[in-house]
């Protein structure tokens, strides 16, 4: 058995190092190519598609909440603009962890499944809303427990985090929890967008048959360069209440995550510390090009030293709160710049800032506003 255990983590180490392979000279589309069969590959991303219907595993309302509801819903590409669910929506697309392999005989491998949007594993709930900690262990095994997404749970071994891929003839999966030994349902056998997905018990049925659909890779331009200006905005994020996890992301306009080769990176990273462009104020006069430059440094950073994950912070304002302090919405700082490919590359900072009201702040992150304006 020991054995069986090594190749399969050979098999993810050569799995992994072909990935590493197309890192450099990459950009991330929303096409998908089968899977079949296939173990998932460490930090790769997936769509998950049941097979009754066609459509695929989503978080709802692409909420971002402890608790939010799993359900399926059809795939978008593009579309639009007045439509909602016509951008990238990270909330169907999903990435496996191996944890550990279950005990002989079965020996199958053990994941967490972490949504892509909030950084939220799959769970198994008592009911929507309740955590390993909150809910009922025993009610955790019961047919029909909710299924939805929730934050690590602070316990070890928090089995209804963890799932068992079960490979199909046919190069599908059933997908067992660890906890309860059921398996993700999509309940009724729904064909409908927002169908509601539970565990349930054993059944032939198709409605708990899942293909796993690694996200398509599209080559990139090997050379693009910065060639203008970088330009800093404000983009809205959320108002009235949020509940985000900000990261340091680089996008196209359409919303393609980028990867990008040493050269290009070097290039965005150089007009990045030119300095940021910002219009907000510029007829007043009350922003310096010092200051412009010290914010396109700090992005500059987070770009060459790659620290995404260093730079992630996470934005949880209630109602409440914002009632009490007179914040109405939150905005996420962003600087767009044109390639010499004719495409323009988007980078998304961590900073972020908050006003009373719907209309855009008018400084710069780290101004002395800007300070106080979350607080």
């Amino acid at each position: 058995m020991k054995m069986r255990q090594t190749r399969r983590a050979f098999y993810r180490l050569i799995l992994s190092c072909v990935g590493g392979l197309l890192t450099a000279t990459t950009i991330v589309g929303y096409g998908a190519t089968a899977n079949a069969g296939a173990l998932p590959q460490e930090d790769t991303k997936y769509r998950i598609k049941a097979e009754h219907s066609g459509l695929f595993l989503d978080v709802l309302n692409e909420s971002q909440r402890d608790g939010a509801n799993v359900g399926q819903w059809e795939w978008k590409e593009g579309g639009s603009e007045n439509d909602p669910r016509s951008k990238e929506r990270k909330n169907n697309q999903w990435t496996f962890h191996y944890i550990k392999d279950t005990p002989p005989p079965q020996s199958a491998p053990l994941y967490h499944i972490k949504a892509v949007h909030s950084g939220g594993l799959l769970t198994v709930f008592a009911d929507i809303g309740n955590s390993m900690i909150k809910g009922d262990r025993e009610l955790l095994k019961a047919p029909r427990a909710n299924v939805g997404v929730w934050s690590p749970e602070p316990i070890p071994d928090a089995e209804n985090q963890m799932w068992e891929l079960m490979e199909q003839k046919d190069g599908t999966f059933k997908i067992r929890n660890a906890h309860s030994g059921l398996f993700l349902d999509v309940w009724g056998r729904d064909r409908f967008n927002g169908g509601n997905v539970v565990q349930y018990s054993d059944d032939p049925g198709k409605q708990q048959r899942w293909s796993l659909e690694k996200l398509k890779i599209t080559r990139s331009s090997n050379n693009a360069r910065a060639i203008g200006p970088v330009m800093g905005a404000w983009e809205h994020l959320c108002q009235q209440f949020c509940d985000v996890l900000l990261t340091t992301e680089i996008k196209t306009t359409k919303g393609d995550t980028i990867e990008m080769t040493q050269e290009t990176k070097d290039s965005l990273t150089h007009a990045l510390e030119v300095g940021v462009e910002f219009s907000g104020v510029k007829a007043g006069g009350s922003i310096s090009k010092t200051q412009e430059q010290t914010v396109g440094s700090n992005m500059a950073k987070s770009v060459s030293e790659e620290k995404t994950v260093g730079n992630e912070k996470k934005v949880a304002l209630t109602l409440e709160q914002m009632k009490a302090h007179d914040l109405f919405a939150v905005w996420q700082w962003k600087g767009t710049t044109e390639m010499s490919d004719g495409s323009h590359y988007v980078v998304y900072s961590a900073m972020f800032t908050c006003t009373p009201d719907g209309n855009p702040p008018n400084y710069l992150p780290g101004s002395k506003e800007d300070l106080v304006a979350c607080k």
